[in-house]
């Protein structure tokens, strides 16, 4: 009877209790929960270092000089404009999108065009070579080339030095040959330079 009354007391005193632990581990629980939520979300908003310095895309606008390299008729000083978007596929390979415009001058003669102007899209495969105090690159792609009305494919090949001023920001200096298939003038030059854009 005394053993009865002694488990009886016991499991009235531990229901009691209850309560007042089951609130005592809340307090530690929200004292290890909460901290915990926060350094994980801090985490996750939170790039690594190295990613901070990542620069995965890049807009450029550049512009220069263009003319039409086969064509006895056309100067070398014509303006040549150009955009471009570029994403890295690692630290080395990129690719990019390029479209441009050389505008002649009223008085060259380009495909028996007087004052034509040639635009351009292209998607280019390039390779970027970290040097000391610039990186050089060269790319090669396929384009469409539209002079006059008048539509047809070609290839280009380009040359780019990038010029870092901060994480963000470089100047860049390029050279273009396009070859695309019109009737007589064929080949095509630039030589542009502008700012590039990281992010």
């Amino acid at each position: 009877m005394a053993r009865y009354i002694l488990s009886r007391h016991r499991i009235t005193g531990f229901l009691m209790q209850t309560p007042t632990r089951i609130r005592t581990i809340r307090r530690a629980s929200r004292r290890i929960f909460v901290p915990l939520v926060v350094a994980l979300v801090g985490s996750l908003l939170t790039p690594p270092a190295g990613a901070q310095e990542t620069r995965l895309f890049t807009l450029s606008f550049i512009a220069g000089v263009g003319s039409a390299a086969d064509s006895a008729h056309a100067d070398a000083n014509n303006l040549s404009l150009q955009a471009a978007f570029t994403a890295e596929v690692d630290a080395e390979r990129l690719i990019g999108v390029r479209i441009g415009r050389i505008g002649f001058d009223s008085s060259d003669v380009v495909n028996d065009h007087a004052g034509p102007s040639l635009t351009y899209a292209t998607v280019a495969g390039g390779y970027r070579l970290h040097e000391a105090i610039y990186d050089s690159g060269v790319y090669l792609g396929l384009g469409l080339y539209r002079l006059s009305g008048e539509s047809r494919p070609g290839v280009v090949l380009g040359y780019t030095g990038e010029f870092e001023i901060n994480r963000r920001w470089s100047v860049l200096l390029e050279l273009s040959g396009h070859y695309a298939n019109f009737r007589h003038d064929q080949t095509f030059a630039q030589a542009m330079g502008g700012l590039e854009w990281h992010f």
